[in-house]
């Protein structure tokens, strides 16, 4: 797995649904991990995350103490890793939240969907709406 690059092959492609990467930008992504030894982070990273329960439950512990704060949420609806209940829960948590839902967008919103979320923080975050 490690040798065939499945970050940029498989889960980048299928965690971006409004258009294709060029061969360009998957460079760009492959470029931090050009070899097999390189990537062993990449292919652990996702495993290590899902039974890091105590760190976790720290955080979101933790999110209480900013619960307070003005929070920009910008969603994908077709991510397969983070669903609608998973937003609800932010949503919940920021009082006073802003949310920006990106229609069709997947897991890497950076490639499905910057401008839209250029365009949702420089509405959201005060003095940048005019794009100063």
């Amino acid at each position: 797995m490690k040798r065939a690059d499945i970050f940029v092959n498989v889960f980048m492609k299928g965690g971006i649904k409004r258009k294709k990467l060029t061969p360009g930008e998957r460079e760009m992504y492959k470029r931090p991990h050009p070899t097999p030894q390189s990537r062993v982070p990449v292919h652990v990273m996702p495993r290590e995350i899902l039974t890091a329960h105590e760190l976790l439950a720290e955080v979101a512990g933790g999110l209480r103490r900013v619960a307070d704060k003005p929070a920009l949420i910008v969603w994908a609806d077709k991510d397969p890793v983070f669903k609608e209940s998973q937003r609800l829960c932010w949503e919940r948590t920021f009082a006073s939240h802003q949310t920006q839902i990106l229609r069709g967008a997947s897991h890497y919103i950076q490639e499905d969907a910057p401008e839209e979320i250029t365009a949702a923080i420089r509405q959201w975050w005060p003095g940048t709406a005019s794009g100063e």
